[in-house]
Parts: C-alpha cells; structure tokens; sequence
C-alpha cells in the first residue's frame, strides 16, 4: 500500500490504524453511539478495525489525501488514468456480470451524476464515510463524520445529497 498507492499518489498524511497517538489529542477521534450517549474513542487497538481486516479497512487519510486518491479513479473513469492504464481502471471500475459491485466500488445510474457513477462507504463504527465520483460531472465527492453508527450514516447521507443536488443544479445539463 506505501510503494504502490501512498507514495505514487502522495499521500503523506495517511497511515494504517486509528489516526493520531495513545494519550494525545493530536487528532480527532472516532465515536460510537453508546447506550446514552455518544462515546470517543482512543487511538489505538480498540479505535478502529481489527488488524485482520488491514491494509485496506484499517487506512486513515487526510482529507487531501483522499482527494488525491479520489482524483486519481476520476481520471481513471474518464479514461486518462496515469497511476494505472486506463483498461486497469476499466477492470476495477466495471461491475461484474449481473451485479453493481466493482472490486471495490458500487455503480449506480445516477441523474443528479449525469449517468454511471461509483460510489463506496465505510465505517469500522467509529466513523462513517462515503465517496462518489461521477465521471460525466468530473466530479468527486467525499463526506466523513468521526461518528459512527445510525446518526453518522444518516448526517453523511443527507449531505452528500445536498452536494449532489447542489450540483445538478448548478451543472448545465444534469437531471434536476
């Protein structure tokens, strides 16, 4: 993940584990939905996924970083890929015969994304996001909340919705 995705993409800022250090508050925490309350979570085994489910599910990213993570499957839907050729990306973005799922990503025809788009969320309970790239708009979309649980999902849903509505409005030639 660090010589083929990290490094390439530049994304200094990203890691494996809960983000920030035991015993400092370098970073913001994740938090679940406790019986009565909402409960932060400490960096560190207990903060995120088992290490089982790593590489990929136990990866922290700054918001930059997953900008450039996202920009490079954007370009890559577009056919102008330069981390991977463009067939590779064709490969990991084209769903499987009868199903939306693509290694990875889900595709979804989408009026407010102009036609096909891809899309993935994620949670390890601690925190909630989702992606959607919309090859026709060029556009990428990330929202993330450090909230787990029901009310993460639902504060991400709802915003990447006024995105995607905010920008089918404001794109000549999307479906309102």
């Amino acid at each position: 993940m660090l010589r083929e995705l990290f490094e390439p993409l530049g994304m200094n800022a990203s890691g494996f584990g809960a983000p920030g250090n035991v015993g400092k508050l370098s970073q913001p925490w994740g938090h679940y939905e406790g019986r009565s309350r909402i409960v932060p979570v400490e960096p560190g085994l207990g903060g995120d996924s088992p290490p089982a489910l790593g590489p990929a599910g136990t990866i922290h990213a700054s918001l930059a970083d997953v900008g450039r993570y996202l920009s490079a499957h954007l370009l890559g839907a577009r056919g102008r890929g330069w981390l991977l050729q463009p067939e590779t990306f064709r490969v990991l973005h084209r769903p499987r015969e009868g199903q939306d799922y693509a290694l990875g990503w889900v595709v979804v025809a989408s009026p407010l994304a102009g036609g096909l788009a891809l899309t993935h969320a994620g949670s390890n309970l601690n925190w909630y996001s989702v992606a959607w790239i919309m090859p026709v708009l060029n556009i990428a979309l990330f929202v993330v909340t450090n909230q787990g649980g029901e009310a993460g999902f639902q504060a991400v849903d709802e915003t990447v919705g006024a995105l995607m509505q905010y920008a089918g409005e404001t794109i000549p030639g999307v479906a309102r």
